[in-house]
């Protein structure tokens, strides 16, 4: 291809797009004008362009307790947990958390955490706690998940404890 003068009065010429194995010559004659060594450097620039794809995905934590409305004092009560990724990507770390309140009670104490690990896009898991109603009253629970990446979410029910009376009267002679 022809040459083009360079901002420096270089020579330069535009070879174009090359492709996988394609080359091209360029022949140069000089003619010196000067006796001694004569010396040449070649610079040869180009660009190339590379792109990248990524998937982006989301993670999502849901978790629904299921119990009773009211239990009697004494009696146990089971908490039918579900956790559960409705996201498109990996649920990880996650872990579950339960600050049993006043008027229930867990032989473990009163803080509890259970690791439930990784959860895939549409993978849930199913969990039961067993508490004891021990106090009457109104009662509220609250589970927590969280996982990796500020994954958190909380899910409360409300419990009524009762506490039946007996009256007993006795008239007699």
């Amino acid at each position: 291809p022809p040459a083009n003068r360079g901002p420096e009065g270089q020579l330069v010429w535009e070879l174009g797009t090359l492709k996988p194995n394609d080359e091209q010559t360029i022949e140069v004659q000089l003619m010196p004008t000067d006796e001694g060594e004569i010396g040449s450097v070649a610079t040869v620039r180009f660009a190339a362009d590379a792109t990248a794809r990524s998937v982006v995905t989301r993670p999502r934590l849901v978790v629904e307790t299921a119990m009773p409305e009211r239990v009697l004092i004494g009696d146990q009560v089971t908490l039918s947990i579900v956790v559960s990724n409705p996201g498109t990507g990996v649920a990880t770390g996650v872990v579950l958390e339960e600050r049993i309140p006043a008027g229930l009670r867990h032989p473990a104490g009163a803080e509890l955490e259970y690791t439930v690990g990784d959860l895939k896009p549409g993978e849930s898991r199913k969990l039961e706690l067993p508490l004891v109603a021990d106090q009457p009253g109104m009662v509220v629970n609250m589970l927590v998940a969280r996982g990796d990446g500020e994954l958190r979410v909380e899910d409360k029910r409300e419990l009524e404890i009762l506490a039946p009376q007996l009256d007993v009267a006795l008239e007699g002679p």
